[in-house]
């Protein structure tokens, strides 16, 4: 992906991170010389609070065409180091390579910081549909506004939230059936919430972008987020913190 002003190519990388619609840069592939930091910021109800910089290209200036998040929440760590854009800064996908290939797993910004909790016990409602894998090991639960609460008694549950109609939420069912098949144990669960079918949980949790995944304590509160199709790996890195931190 680029991001381009005024002729200027201001940022460039292979590995954005697409949270609500926007492509979130990592911030050693923006152009050092193209922003300088603002006095703006704002705040986001669940990503925390954003600080800004302008966008300088010979000599003209779009104010505050960039934001980051310098101490996002938990929910939103996925985004550290990393700088959005807006204001008629273009975003595009390029179609020659970019000059940062790096892996966006490994800069230290996107690690956990998490603290989670002693171990539990837990289960599922009785009430909700499970779809078992065809090997038995393991099974991911298809929860409803009504389902939802009783579900997340006890361990940590790490819910999808799909639509039907939704091509990368197809795409990565079954990347995620087969995360359950190999993660699911008493402490970790997995679970699906069709967003067309349970509005109410889809706002609760501020589901702007399908497919979401949400990291749940036993208390229904995030722990970790991610918003897109994300790869096997990622999501491996996800509960392996979860795992280390018990």
């Amino acid at each position: 992906m680029r991001a381009i002003w005024n002729g200027a190519v201001i940022a460039e990388s292979n590995a954005t991170v697409n949270v609500e619609g926007n492509h979130y840069f990592p911030i050693e592939s923006v152009n050092q010389q193209h922003i300088t930091p603002s006095d703006t910021h704002t705040r986001c109800p669940w990503k925390g609070t954003a600080s800004y910089f302008d966008v300088v290209v010979d000599g003209k200036t779009k104010a505050d065409a960039a934001w980051y998040y310098p101490k996002p929440s938990m929910a939103a760590r996925n985004i550290k180091g990393h700088v959005a854009f807006w204001k008629g800064v273009r975003v595009e996908r390029s179609t020659e390579p970019a000059g940062d290939t790096s892996d966006p797993l490994a800069a230290g910004t996107r690690g956990w910081a998490a603290r989670l909790r002693a171990r539990l016990t837990g289960g599922t409602s009785p009430d909700a549909t499970v779809t078992a894998k065809s090997d038995g090991t393991g099974a991911v639960t298809d929860l409803t506004d009504d389902t939802f609460d009783a579900a997340l008694s006890g361990g940590f549950t790490l819910v999808d939230f799909w639509a039907p109609w939704c091509g990368p939420c197809k795409a990565f069912g079954p990347t995620f059936e087969a995360l359950a098949g190999d993660h699911s144990s008493d402490h970790l669960r997995f679970a699906r919430v069709n967003v067309d079918d349970s509005p109410q949980t889809a706002a609760r949790y501020q589901v702007m972008s399908i497919p979401t995944l949400l990291l749940l304590d036993e208390n229904g509160e995030p722990v970790d987020k991610a918003v897109g199709a994300q790869p096997r790996a990622k999501v491996e890195a996800m509960l392996r913190n979860a795992i280390t931190h018990q």
